[in-house]
């Protein structure tokens, strides 16, 4: 099997300086804790790949355009 990667960008319309993360991913999964779940499903996921997640030192969603350059 053969794995091609495709890069995109899932919010094109975020300011070049990124946003408050806590405003953003409330805005954008309804709820605050809810997000936090969510990163908690990750950082386990992770965790069985011996990836460790720092999601908690996040403070701003960043634009990824540069990211993609």
């Amino acid at each position: 099997m053969r794995v091609r990667w495709h890069p995109f960008q899932l919010n094109p319309h975020m300011p070049k300086e990124g946003t408050n993360r806590k405003e953003y991913r409330t805005a954008k999964f309804g709820s605050w804790e809810r997000s936090l779940g969510l990163d908690a499903q990750v950082t386990a996921a992770g965790l069985d790949e011996g990836i460790r997640f720092a999601f908690d030192k996040i403070i701003r969603t960043p634009n990824t355009l540069d990211a993609h350059a």
